[in-house]
């Protein structure tokens, strides 16, 4: 029985190991350069572009892995055609099938790694990254260069209005109005600062306590203002210098008053901060773990087919009309989970289907320039893989295709290839 041949495995296997996690480094600098970009051309502070970025890395490891890989096993083995290190090997009696044993090992680690985290971590980073863009991107984006700027900092109504923005992060002329929770409120004119404390509910001071109908609103003046991002909570922070504070509340009409009057309390203050308080969204269909997602596809096939038994027995034309395009709806609804259920199992696997195609490619096409079989790779992707997973989930949602086949098209598709080019290998 013949030994097997562990000193070129590992010398195959470190390489491969080292292009690969040069290359993800590589392409997930590329990733964050990209997105710092996008934030630079819309002025935003440095701070806010980091947080972005280090969000959305997880995301991005479903793209840049599975291209990592390939590029790993077209360079590893194009560079051993080049050399003629590929011909040494053949020649002294080993089966061009052993020299794929490393990739093998390498795409089974990372691919385990894939399947383990497809359903947790990449629903995660794909929330964190949607939940910046919409609001903490969407909200400094507002500022542009522009003047008289309105700007949400919570989910009350709360709004900031200045007149000027300079460089990304400096205001001019605030205004911010923003409704507070009730509290009592003990002001320190010495020293310029006020402190929310909450309101007696006994003893000394409780009569004064406001009603729970009372609103409670903020009025800050500011000349300037900076913005800045806290490195633990990721929030927004606004510091606010030579701020004129207000704080009124509605008191209850007297006699027969026509409308509530307002009292105020002032106090200036040399500096003020208001920390931004982004609302989180729901998740979504693509947000969802796994568990969750599959419970949202029961529970809409149940009701589903209640509905149906339901228009099984309507007798009136234009109920049963309207009945089964809310059926049809929810229908297509179902589809669009399922494809996205299995769509997270396509990027699971095209660690193997990458990993495996830059095999073939390098050793049936050997051209002397080591590039060849990294540009031949990369378009296969680009013309076969990425449209097959577009078209994947038009077929499921409108033409009820299996989520299962239609979301793996594009990894059938490569598999396809890289076993016949594998047969066309092996019969030289």
């Amino acid at each position: 029985m013949k030994r097997l041949p562990w000193r070129i495995y590992r010398y195959i296997g470190r390489e491969l190991a080292i292009i690969f996690v040069v290359g993800l480094s590589a392409l997930t600098l590329l990733y964050m350069i990209v997105i710092g970009l996008k934030g630079v051309s819309t002025d935003l502070p440095l701070g806010i572009v980091a947080a972005v970025a280090f969000d959305s890395i997880g995301f991005s490891f479903f793209f840049t892995v599975p291209i990592a890989l390939m590029l790993a096993g077209t360079l590893t083995y194009g560079r051993m055609v080049s050399d003629r290190e590929y011909t040494a090997i053949t020649a002294a009696g080993m089966s061009p099938l052993q020299l794929l044993v490393p990739m093998a090992g390498l795409c089974a680690l990372v691919g385990a790694l894939a399947f383990w985290t497809h359903g947790t971590v990449l629903p995660d980073a794909h929330f964190a990254q949607r939940d910046i863009a919409r609001h903490l991107i969407q909200q400094i984006g507002n500022l542009g260069d522009r003047f008289d700027g309105n700007l949400p900092i919570d989910e009350d109504g709360g709004q900031v209005r200045f007149d000027e923005v300079r460089e990304g992060r400096f205001l001019s002329g605030i205004h911010i109005r923003k409704k507070l929770p009730r509290s009592g409120f003990v002001f320190d004119t010495e020293n310029a600062t006020a402190e929310q404390v909450p309101a007696p509910s006994d003893g000394v001071g409780a009569a004064e306590e406001k009603p729970p109908e009372t609103p409670v609103e903020m009025l800050l003046f500011a000349q300037r203002a900076v913005l800045e991002v806290d490195p633990e909570t990721k929030r927004i922070v606004m510091t606010l210098f030579q701020v004129d504070l207000k704080l009124g509340e509605k008191q209850k009409a007297l006699f027969d008053q026509q409308g509530t009057p307002w009292v105020w309390n002032s106090v200036r203050m040399s500096s003020y901060q208001v920390e931004f308080n982004p609302p989180k969204t729901e998740r979504r269909r693509a947000d969802l773990h796994n568990p969750d997602l599959q419970a949202e596809i029961d529970e809409m096939i149940t009701t589903n087919e209640e509905r149906r038994a339901q228009l099984a027995s309507l007798t009136d034309a234009t109920e049963r009309e309207e009945q089964s395009k809310v059926v049809d709806y929810f229908d297509q609804r179902i589809r669009k989970y399922k494809a996205e259920y299995w769509q997270r199992k396509a990027l699971a696997l095209s660690v193997i289907s990458f990993g495996f195609l830059g095999f073939p490619v390098s050793l049936v096409f050997r051209y002397r320039h080591r590039l060849t079989s990294v540009f031949l790779g990369a378009l296969l992707l680009i013309t076969v893989f990425y449209p097959l997973l577009l078209l994947g989930e038009t077929l499921c949602v409108q033409f009820s295709l299996p989520p299962a086949l239609s979301m793996l098209l594009g990894n059938i598709a490569l598999l396809a290839i890289s076993l016949g080019l594998t047969g066309r290998l092996l019969l030289r």
